[in-house]
């Protein structure tokens, strides 16, 4: 049986591999062996000529490739999923500056890009969270605080794409590490018996580089980032 992990590495792997649209991937050994499992998804070129327009890698590839990788591994796994769940909860997002204060029992309902069930009885129920975010951004805060405190008991994952030429150089990784860090750091502020626990995992589109926090538990007190590298998926860089 595949597990979760397991999963979001098959459509990770894709994801790498897929064409955009002025230019066409050269094929290697991390496309499915099985040419008719081949997504025929591609990236969208922005507005512009060959030479000035840029891809447009967004999360919706990255989400779009997991939900295909549950349904062919259909007979590997026994997850049924939804798309753009309605959370549990209300929230409040409000902003102070570029700070950002989430309140959970006000507001209105959030959403989660996509909830994977297992079937119970007569029903469904809920098992993990996961949500896809793209680029270097600020929102990371809001989703930890649906993914850990939306519902009680769950595995849930954060999948973060980005496009740098090498992720070890420079700050770009620091960045990132701190970010994730601060947003975990005010959470445990938030006073609540229990939460789940969460996985962040990083994935840098250009070089392959996958990286992974695994298993935060904020009743446990096992909040620290560590984004230790999973694997390397090689495959002729994205432009």
């Amino acid at each position: 049986m595949k597990t979760i992990k397991n999963i979001i590495e098959e459509s990770l792997r894709e994801l790498k591999s897929i064409d955009c649209e002025y230019e066409i991937q050269k094929r290697n050994q991390n496309r499915k062996e099985n040419q008719e499992q081949e997504s025929r998804l591609i990236f969208p070129k922005t507005r512009g000529t060959k030479e000035t327009g840029l891809i447009r890698i967004s999360e919706q590839e990255a989400r779009f490739l997991f939900v295909r990788e549950l349904e062919i591994n259909k007979n590997n796994h026994s997850f049924y999923y939804s798309i753009e769940t309605p959370t549990d909860n209300i929230y409040r997002f409000s902003e102070n500056g570029k700070k950002i204060e989430p309140k959970i029992g006000e507001g209105q309902s959030a959403s989660i890009d996509v909830t994977l069930y297992s079937k119970e009885n007569n029903g469904f129920c809920r098992k993990h969270l996961i949500e896809f975010k793209q680029g270097n951004i600020n929102t990371y805060k809001k989703d930890f605080l649906k993914l850990l405190f939306d519902i009680d008991g769950l595995h849930n994952f954060y999948i973060n794409i980005i496009k740098r030429e090498d992720l070890s150089k420079g700050k770009t990784l620091e960045s990132i590490k701190n970010k994730y860090q601060n947003a975990i750091n005010d959470l445990k502020k938030i006073k609540r018996k229990d939460n789940s626990i969460l996985t962040i995992i990083l994935f840098n589109i250009t070089d392959g580089d996958l990286r992974i926090s695994d298993n935060i538990d904020l009743k446990n007190n096992k909040t620290k980032i560590e984004l230790c590298k999973l694997q390397h998926i090689k495959n002729a860089k994205t432009k």
